[in-house]
């Protein structure tokens, strides 16, 4: 067994340990911003350089306590999942996996709340991208964040 394999289930946990009394978007909120703040982007695996897209250390890597650690788009959302699948949430919440191609293979989530969808790309959220949450739980072209949040607290949830 791995350092990783090791240490990744403890982290994580305490992780949603320290939220488990947030509301849950304010879980949500706070797992993105803990796994932008663990990781950067890895530039040049995005570039190819032998690094094989389906990395399975991606998902430790987040919650590994190493500044230098760098993941591509499936560590944002591997690690993202992860949380919320450790996590209980008040409303009807389940978290997803998706691929795709943007300018290149590119994964993210998609946050289902109370049957409502909404993407969550942590990629595009780390402030090295300049989005800063643009694409956190949105829910339609254009939408923000801060938009959805409040929709969502209009409708009851969150």
């Amino acid at each position: 067994m791995s350092r990783l394999e090791v240490k990744t289930p403890g982290q994580a946990q305490a992780v949603v340990e320290q939220h488990k009394n947030s509301s849950d978007y304010d879980k949500l909120s706070a797992y993105r911003d803990y796994i932008c703040d663990q990781v950067d982007y890895h530039k040049a695996a995005a570039q190819g350089n032998g690094y094989p897209f389906g990395d399975p250390w991606q998902l430790g890597s987040v919650f590994d306590n190493d500044p230098a650690t760098n993941v591509v788009c499936e560590g944002y959302a591997k690690a993202f999942k992860y949380l919320c699948d450790l996590s209980s949430f008040s409303n009807d919440i389940g978290c997803y996996l998706v691929t795709g191609t943007t300018t290149g293979p590119h994964m993210w989530n998609l946050v289902r709340v109370n049957g409502q969808s909404y993407m969550a790309d942590l990629t595009n959220s780390d402030s090295e991208w300049g989005r800063l949450g643009d694409l956190f739980l949105a829910g339609a072209a254009n939408a923000t964040a801060a938009v959805n949040a409040k929709k969502i607290s209009q409708k009851g949830g969150f």
